[in-house]
């Protein structure tokens, strides 16, 4: 099995939803899965650790929020990636513009796609929609699974 990770949050970020993931893919290669990473790039260069491949995207802050940071890239871009790397499964840990064109490319692509809802969904939503960000739930609303935590 193959699984790759979008989440606009990864280590160097100090925050839960990069700890958490840094340790998931850490345990799952431990374990033989390979993971992929797609991620905006980070503030200081580096690739992420304990991950087989990983795609760099561009990176935006949002006005008014600097230190949360989204990712920017068309689909075709996803695609093109997960036709070279196809996974047998995706999970768009936070949903935010990356979210998005991962739901977008995954469903074109017919490869199953999970997402993840925290505590912090509702204000990410909440921001994201301040900004006129179209329908910044719709990640989690078209997935094959969504676990709330």
């Amino acid at each position: 099995m193959r699984l790759c990770i979008v989440s606009e949050t990864w280590s160097p970020d100090i925050n839960g939803v990069a700890h958490t993931l840094s340790r998931l893919s850490y345990e799952l290669n431990r374990q033989g899965v390979p993971v992929d990473v797609i991620r905006p790039r980070p503030r200081s260069a580096g690739n992420a650790t304990g991950i087989n491949r990983e795609l760099q995207v561009q990176r935006l802050a949002l006005p008014g929020y600097t230190d949360v940071q989204v990712g920017l890239v068309r689909p075709v871009t996803l695609r093109r990636f997960w036709r070279q790397h196809r996974p047998d499964i995706i999970y768009v840990a936070t949903q935010g513009p990356l979210g998005w064109a991962a739901r977008q490319a995954a469903r074109q692509l017919n490869i199953p796609l999970v997402a993840a809802g925290t505590p912090t969904l509702t204000t990410t939503v909440k921001i994201m929609a301040s900004i006129g960000w179209p329908r910044p739930h719709a990640a989690t609303c078209a997935t094959s699974i969504t676990a709330v935590t």
